[in-house]
């Protein structure tokens, strides 16, 4: 695909909106650094990609793919413990397999904090068709 005036206006919308969640876990320091990768790795993408016609939305589904994502902290898991439920934890994460899969991708996750890992670990990668 080409590396038109589209495909990079999406990064700037959909870059501005993850910085905040960033946030919560990043310092400013590793927010540079994961968006720098990203950066790299959708314009990668991007070349990589056949040509389909343009559909801006092929640009929306690339700033997905190859996502990494590790989280310390987990409000799901704080809740389900304050709500004294933390044997439901494990189920609730199993809806974030389903909930990718509407997106037409799969998350690959090894780990979880509801298991009792250190983290939570999220590939997001596009179903093979």
């Amino acid at each position: 695909m080409e590396y038109t005036i589209i495909g990079k206006v999406f990064p700037i919308i959909l870059i501005n909106i993850a910085k905040k969640e960033l946030k919560e876990y990043f310092t400013n320091i590793e927010i540079k650094d994961i968006i720098k990768n990203t950066k790299t790795e959708y314009k990668n993408i991007i070349y990589r990609t056949p040509n389909m016609g343009g559909n801006k939305n092929y640009y929306i589904g690339i700033m997905y793919l190859g996502i990494y994502f590790e989280f310390t902290k987990c409000g799901l898991c704080e809740l389900c413990k304050s709500e004294n439920v933390s044997e439901l934890t494990p189920l609730m994460c199993e809806m974030d397999f389903i909930s990718f899969s509407f997106a037409n991708c799969r998350l690959v996750r090894e780990k979880t904090l509801s298991n009792g890992n250190e983290y939570c670990d999220f590939w997001i990668r596009k179903n093979e068709s």
